[in-house]
């Protein structure tokens, strides 16, 4: 494995990560502090309700460096289907996009996001050869493709 489908693969692992947004905020206030009159009784903890999220962006690094996880069935393609059904995501809204290029100005390309939907079957039908050859796969702009990332999960 190269270096630049090492990196590839940790860009794409991140990106879904930081992009899995829309969680309400959780506080873990559980009131006022207060002293425990008995030494050995540990005070009561409140439980924290799990909060869903409503919004979880897929966005997925498809430069050339990547054909090689999606031109056979693998882990690779198994993990991310996996992700885009997780039974914690059923009631958020999905989007789904592939991400490649470079924001350089000397090198005649620019950032190209490709969305694919919002349904995570026509995602999984996405992870072929064929469908990640678009954009422009020659470069693999991570730090520019990071920031669009963190950006869409600003706010929430």
């Amino acid at each position: 494995m190269t270096r630049h489908n090492i990196i590839g693969l940790f860009a794409l692992i991140i990106l879904i990560s930081i992009d899995i947004s829309g969680c309400k905020s959780r506080s873990r206030d559980t009131g006022p502090v207060t002293s425990n009159p008995v030494q050995n009784e540990p005070l009561p903890v409140r439980e924290e309700e799990n909060a869903m999220p409503e919004k979880v962006i897929f966005f997925i690094e498809n430069s050339g460096s990547m054909f090689g996880y999606v031109n056979q069935p693998n882990e690779f393609k198994n993990s991310l289907v996996g992700l885009a059904y997780l039974p914690e995501f059923d009631k958020a809204v999905k989007s789904f996009y592939f991400i490649n290029g470079t924001s350089n100005p000397l090198k005649n390309s620019g950032i190209r996001i490709t969305h694919l939907g919002n349904d995570p079957e026509l995602f999984k039908n996405k992870l072929n050869l064929k469908s990640f050859n678009s954009g422009d796969v020659r470069f693999s702009d991570l730090n520019k493709m990071f920031e669009i990332a963190l950006d869409s999960a600003r706010g929430n």
